[in-house]
């Protein structure tokens, strides 16, 4: 269903809604890569490294932080319904984001 979400916000709404919808997986992405880099040894042969090692780059970092700084660029002209809307979306999708991380968590 969060894919489906995704995708409906961006084809019924505009940039700032899509940017909403897609900008909670960003920086998820970032934030998860980061901290195990942070926080936990580099192992041999961890299957995971590739993954670990993409969204923990400098380059991937400056990607997620570049998406926040253009959805916030895209939300200063919006009056507070329109914004209002754009914060929703943004909470429905974190929301689904967490849901996704805690799957694996929960190893479902």
């Amino acid at each position: 269903s969060y894919t489906r979400y995704l995708l409906d916000c961006g084809m019924t709404g505009g940039l700032p809604e899509l940017y909403a919808a897609v900008t909670p997986c960003a920086l998820g992405y970032a934030q998860v890569a980061r901290y195990i880099i942070e926080n936990y040894p580099k192992l041999p042969n961890n299957p995971y490294q590739a993954w670990i090692d993409t969204y923990s780059s400098p380059e991937y970092q400056q990607a997620a932080q570049e998406t926040v700084d253009f959805l916030t660029a895209l939300c200063k002209p919006l009056d507070d319904s329109q914004f209002a809307h754009i914060q929703q979306i943004f909470t429905t999708a974190t929301r689904m984001e967490i849901g996704f991380w805690q799957m694996g968590l929960d190893l479902s």
